[in-house]
């Protein structure tokens, strides 16, 4: 009876933990869409016309640029880049926001990649082992001891140890070079 409600008060107390997350998650939610609309009201005044689309991104009104959509919006970070390279962006050129704040468009928050994969990596978390684009593949002998060799990293990039179905023998081979059951073994003998 005392174990039963020993684990329900710790379940109870997960589900609070977990409440007070959300909350204070919900809270700089708001905080941050409060700082979005006060930053977007002086745009307001200067009269310049905009829209924040349902991704988060601000839009600005400008029929006559190259990257406009029909209806004339162009992504404002993309703008704003462009004015501090001096040029217009290329196709496959990405502006990343530094602090991951969508609606957060200064010249100091944005930085232009030239790739996805190079703006990939600058939303990788950190630790992460994924090859890096431009790295080369390498052979490494398979970790089961076979002798056979492998690429390091498979075709996602993720690197890998073993050849397929080699992992299970490793197991079985490191299962029995383990000293108590070699002399559970002999004991057996």
């Amino acid at each position: 009876m005392e174990r039963d409600e020993a684990i329900l008060n710790a379940r109870v107390k997960r589900a609070w933990k977990k409440c007070k997350e959300k909350t204070a998650r919900q809270k700089q939610k708001k905080i941050d869409l409060e700082k979005a609309r006060n930053a977007l009201y002086e745009k307001t005044k200067a009269g310049i016309k905009f829209k924040i689309n349902n991704r988060g991104y601000v839009e600005i009104h400008t029929k006559y640029h190259p990257l406009a959509d029909k209806a004339g919006y162009v992504f404002e970070h993309r703008i704003i880049a462009e004015r501090m390279l001096g040029r217009f962006l290329k196709s496959n050129e990405i502006v990343h926001h530094k602090n991951r704040i969508r609606w957060d468009n200064r010249p100091e928050n944005l930085e232009v990649c030239e790739s996805a994969a190079e703006h990939g990596i600058k939303h990788r978390k950190n630790g992460s082992k994924k090859r890096l684009p431009g790295k080369p593949n390498e052979l490494i002998y398979c970790e089961c001891g076979c002798g056979n060799m492998r690429w390091k990293y498979d075709k996602s990039g993720y690197p890998r140890r073993f050849i397929n179905g080699h992992q299970a023998r490793a197991q079985w081979i490191e299962y029995y070079r383990h000293p108590k059951i070699r002399i559970d073994k002999e004991m057996m003998l």
